[in-house]
């Protein structure tokens, strides 16, 4: 019999297998829940968190979500629909989440996070949108 050697290996452009999409999706769940209970949990003082200003910590953990759920959706919504199901599904998600800060007495829910929340998601979900469109550029 004759093997051939090419055939069971996946090509980059192949859609991601069916077996790698519930972590796909773990992951996304493990994120949202750390960020659901980064946005409750008492104000934290340390070195850490006062490098880095506020804003840009809320812009690059909703920026990373919208970026994960892009991930996880494109192979079931394609590109495009998975790009505009990230930046809302991210940018509602930092809404709700800020809004969940009413529950803890130390924290204030804050208009200027939620924006940066979303302006995070909507930043990244522009650079998969350039990446992702140069990328399919470059292999015609």
């Amino acid at each position: 019999p004759v093997i051939d050697e090419h055939a069971n290996t996946a090509q980059p452009t192949d859609p991601p297998r069916r077996s790698i999409l519930p972590l796909r999706w773990a992951i996304n769940v493990g994120y949202a829940i750390l960020l659901v209970v980064m946005a409750v949990m008492p104000h934290i003082n340390s070195v850490a968190v006062s490098l880095v200003p506020d804003w840009l910590a809320h812009a690059s953990a909703y920026g990373i979500q919208a970026g994960l759920l892009f991930w996880a959706l494109s192979p079931i919504l394609g590109g495009v629909g998975a790009l505009v199901a990230g930046i809302l599904g991210a940018g509602l998600f930092g809404a709700a989440t800020e809004a969940l800060q009413i529950l803890q007495p130390e924290r204030t829910v804050e208009l200027r996070d939620v924006i940066a929340n979303v302006v995070g998601a909507i930043v990244v979900g522009l650079s998969i949108a350039l990446v992702t469109r140069s990328g399919s550029r470059r292999s015609r």
